[in-house]
Order: C-alpha cells, then structure tokens, then sequence
C-alpha cells in the first residue's frame, strides 16, 4: 500500500460534531486509480476535496441554523462547495499531468480557474430560473 493511499477522505469537514460519516470510505479502485496520478496532481486534488467538503459541511451549518450570507460571502461558499475545484484537480489526474504548485498556484492561472468556476456556476444558476 503506497504512502499516499486514502483510507478515508480528507477529514477537515467530517470532523465536525454533528456531521460524522464512518462509512465514507474510498474503494480500492479509487485507490489503485489514485496510484497513477502524478504525486502534485494527486495531492492538489486530495487539497481541493478537503475544501469542498469544508465547504458543503459550512453551507449545511448555515441552513441548520438559518444563517442569511451576505452576496459576497454567499459566492465565496458557492465557488467552495460547487464541486468544480476537485473536478479541475481531477481532470489533471486523469491526464497525468504533473504541474507544479507554483505553477498552478501563479496569479494567471488562479484568475482563469475561479473565472471559470464562476462562469460554470453562473450558468447553473442562470438554467435554474433564478434570472
């Protein structure tokens, strides 16, 4: 079993008092697929998991205790809890490619990213009847 291997997904969010999910564990497929991603791409994803689930688990916090967000922080959390941070990671896994975080982290780069993910989630809002 290599070093990296899951045994359970990342537990910043799992941990809190109220939301506890013993069962969610990776399969071993995900595992071996997991095995050939290279180490920054695997690592990126695993980072960007952990943060969505941080923020679904704060999105789900708000609802429980009827929080109203402010329009900018209300992004902010939708941009977290959209999903597509881990689908980015995700897609460099499956290509296999190895960019490094400085790379990855430049300004330019970030921008397209988030300017991405705000497009993406403009339009499931637009396709939603909301505008």
């Amino acid at each position: 079993m290599m070093e990296h291997r899951l045994r359970a997904w990342p537990k910043s969010a799992l941990n809190r008092r109220h939301l506890s999910y013993p069962s969610l564990t990776p399969t071993p497929r995900f595992n071996e697929r997991l095995d050939t991603c290279p180490p920054a791409a695997r690592q990126r994803w695993i980072d960007t998991f952990g943060n969505y689930l941080d923020a679904t688990a704060r999105e789900a916090e708000n609802r429980e205790h009827k929080t109203i967000l402010g329009l900018k922080d209300y992004i902010d959390l939708r941009r977290g809890n959209s999903g597509l941070y881990p689908m980015f990671a995700l897609i460099g896994c499956i290509l296999g490619i190895a960019m490094e975080p400085e790379v990855f982290d430049h300004l330019v780069l970030s921008n397209l990213t988030r300017a991405a993910v705000d497009l993406a989630m403009m339009a499931n809002v637009s396709s939603s009847g909301y505008i």
